[in-house]
């Protein structure tokens, strides 16, 4: 399993290491990713084959004549970075700091041999939100991202940045890992408690007020923070949220005539979120 992690600054102990520079250009991004790569003077063809759950990784060293006679398919589908990795015990970190239109976007990559290791990560202090389940954080669709495009999935490198931000709220009743969803006022979609920014209160203190007016529900935030897809109308955003072990439903709250609440299984609830992002929010709970 891998996590992705966005990082606001680096620290300058690892900024001062000498980097490897990559480019990588995408032939195709169907069932099976292919892309070419240049690390270096190093350079080789990847596929990579996606599950559902995991994927499976072949790369092979092709020749420098090859590398390009290849690059001028992926026109429009490459990226640039430097790459600096570090090693804490068994774990390699690879902290991408991209260029060109996507620069001053800096990713972690840490890969695990299962869910036990991943959920049990104490994450570095300098590690911002995370991004394992945000689709346009991997390096094929950042391939084809502009500077403006990304902005709108993410505030480059500012904290309180976000227009959308809200709770993952869960709680165990006998062993069962439930949920609790709420509908908007215009649709009646089910979606997770949010709201915007507001002056003078953190992103977490905006998520808890959220929760309580909108959904009547108090908790304790366990985990970091992860960025998840939104759709807010037809604009193709980004929001935060925090997961929230719920410790209090109350039967009275601000918002009780304009929403339905409803407090339901995992599974369950993945089937009435009609968004993708906000459904793969859900495995963000496998690692609490």
């Amino acid at each position: 399993m891998e996590r992705i992690f966005l990082i606001h600054k680096l620290p300058q102990q690892i900024e001062d290491q000498d980097p490897e520079y990559i480019r990588q250009g995408f032939l195709s991004e169907e069932i099976k990713e292919v892309s070419i790569r240049q690390n270096r003077m190093h350079y080789s063809l990847l596929v990579r084959e996606k599950g559902p759950h995991h994927s499976v990784n072949y790369e092979t060293p092709i020749s420098k004549r090859s590398f390009f006679t290849l690059w001028p398919a992926s026109s429009g589908s490459r990226i640039e970075k430097e790459r600096r990795t570090l090693s804490r015990g068994s774990l390699v970190f690879r902290i991408d700091s991209y260029s060109g239109e996507l620069k001053g976007l800096i990713i972690a990559k840490i890969k695990f041999p299962g869910v036990a290791e991943a959920s049990s990560f104490a994450i570095p202090d300098y590690f911002g939100e995370e991004l394992t389940w945000h689709k346009y954080f991997r390096n094929s669709k950042l391939s084809k991202l502009s500077a403006h495009q990304l902005r709108a999935f993410l505030p480059m490198n500012t904290p309180n940045g976000f227009t959308s931000i809200g709770v993952l709220p869960y709680i165990r009743e006998e062993n069962i890992l439930k949920v609790m969803l709420i509908t908007t006022r215009t649709n009646g979609n089910w979606i997770y408690p949010k709201g915007q920014p507001m002056p003078g209160k953190s992103e977490r203190e905006v998520a808890q007020i959220e929760a309580l007016e909108e959904a009547g529900i108090k908790g304790n935030i366990t985990g970091h923070p992860l960025i998840a897809p939104y759709l807010r109308g037809s604009e193709k955003t980004s929001i935060l949220l925090f997961p929230m072990e719920i410790t209090e439903i109350s039967k009275k709250w601000q918002e009780k005539k304009e929403r339905k609440r409803k407090l339901l299984p995992v599974d369950e609830a993945s089937s009435k979120i009609t968004q993708p992002g906000l459904k793969s929010a859900l495995k963000y709970l496998q690692l609490i």
